[in-house]
């Protein structure tokens, strides 16, 4: 089982450490040991209390929920802390877990999780996991972006994987699963070059937020840094990741040679988020999380994109500027404008994004003669093999990336 206390389907923030510590040690006592509900709300971001995205009620039925299946908490300690995370052991009367608590900037609590064990690396393992490859720093937009550069002299070709939404490390960990990480080290084994990097937001771009933020300004600085080396670029994104990728190939001014996007979508964002919280749960529109979603969602279509007045509200707890700046990418009237190679890559069994999208990029694109197609009946969102749940519970199965899927993409780019 997974608890996830966190509405936001985008969590696009990187914060700071103070005071995180105390206050999520006081957090796991107060909702795990004295069970204060009301109490624990005080520890979490006021927007999402405000939203009523958690509630006493809401904390309350979870809680109970695991304690009918692991027991009660019996003792936790500290194992990691990282940029917006820490993590714990926590020792359950049936099982030990680990706890995720994660912070936004002002401290505040915007979801914890409680993670299977085994499930996740800190600090101190993580790099042993990489079994090959070079840490590269690029410096862009007045950051640093870290990532792992795998090397083959031999190769015409370096692939650049792109994230999915959010803050995601280079390997795209889920649980154990690691796809982005399985997708370099096949090419890699096949004679591609690649880089994936560490998705992070800085602190005081949080709050005015948008999709050149996110994504677009890290990826030039990169694409700009590989230029150098005489490869072919190819650009290989994930979910939204992949959603982009045509943006991303229309502002690189003829830099890259192919692009593969991997479970994307053509619809909106704020359409596609929709999509999962329905299905999550069960198309119950009496559900207060779902009528919540289905206002913010009304918000968001009202939106002027030419007008920046909403900038400081958050809409599905993300600050409007991101929702406007995405209306001003059309991902149809960039499809329309490649021209290189381009592989659209979908998954039957993916609960995230449906086949509708991919029929949607079928249809956009029937005239192409430079865009390819595979569909995958029986894989998941991270194109590993399901295991018919289509839920957010099989991404604990510990799995690798299909191989279909990996000789697919090495065909392509060598092709």
């Amino acid at each position: 089982m997974r608890l996830v206390i966190l509405f936001s389907m985008i969590s696009i923030f990187l914060f700071s450490q103070e005071g995180k510590e105390k206050k999520s040690e006081q957090f796991i006592n107060k909702v795990f040991i004295e069970k204060d509900y009301k109490g624990s709300l005080l520890f979490f971001n006021k927007k999402l209390i405000e939203d009523g995205y958690i509630t006493e009620n809401i904390l309350s039925n979870a809680i109970t929920a695991l304690g009918n299946e692991y027991g009660n908490l019996k003792k936790f300690e500290k194992i990691d802390v990282q940029a917006s995370n820490i993590y714990y052991k926590a020792i359950f009367e049936k099982v030990q877990q680990y706890i995720e608590i994660s912070f936004d900037q002002n401290d505040e609590i915007i979801g914890f999780h409680v993670l299977p064990n085994h499930s996740i690396e800190t600090k101190d393992n993580s790099n042993k996991s990489m079994s090959f490859g070079e840490n590269i720093i690029i410096n862009g937009n007045n950051k640093e972006i870290n990532g792992t550069y795998i090397e083959n002299k031999s190769s015409n070709f370096l692939v650049i994987i792109i994230p999915g939404s959010g803050s995601q490390d280079r390997d795209g960990t889920i649980f154990s699963n690691k796809p982005y990480k399985d997708i370099a080290e096949h090419l890699y084994k096949k004679g591609i070059s690649s880089y994936r990097y560490d998705k992070k937001i800085k602190n005081e771009d949080v709050q005015n937020i948008t999709i050149d933020k996110e994504y677009t300004n890290d990826l030039l600085a990169i694409i700009s840094f590989f230029n150098n080396k005489g490869k072919k670029i190819v650009l290989i994104g994930h979910s939204q990741g992949g959603t982009i990728v045509p943006m991303i190939i229309n502002v690189s001014k003829n830099n890259i040679y192919k692009g593969i996007i991997m479970a994307g979508y053509v619809s909106p964002l704020q359409d596609i988020i929709l999509k999962q919280i329905n299905y999550l749960n069960n198309d119950n529109n009496g559900n207060i999380l779902v009528q919540k979603v289905k206002k913010d969602i009304d918000e968001i279509n009202k939106l002027d994109k030419n007008i920046d007045d909403f900038k400081k509200k958050e809409l599905l707890s993300v600050p409007t500027s991101y929702w406007l700046s995405l209306k001003k990418y059309n991902i149809q009237t960039n499809l329309r404008t490649i021209n290189i190679p381009l592989m659209i890559m979908q998954g039957g069994k993916d609960y995230q994004i449906g086949k509708d999208e991919y029929l949607k990029f079928e249809k956009l694109l029937k005239n192409k003669n430079n865009v390819s197609l595979k569909f995958y009946p029986d894989l998941n969102h991270l194109f590993m093999k399901s295991d018919g749940t289509m839920s957010p519970e099989e991404y604990k199965i510990k799995s690798i990336v299909n191989d279909k899927v990996l000789n697919d993409i090495y065909d392509f780019i060598v092709s």
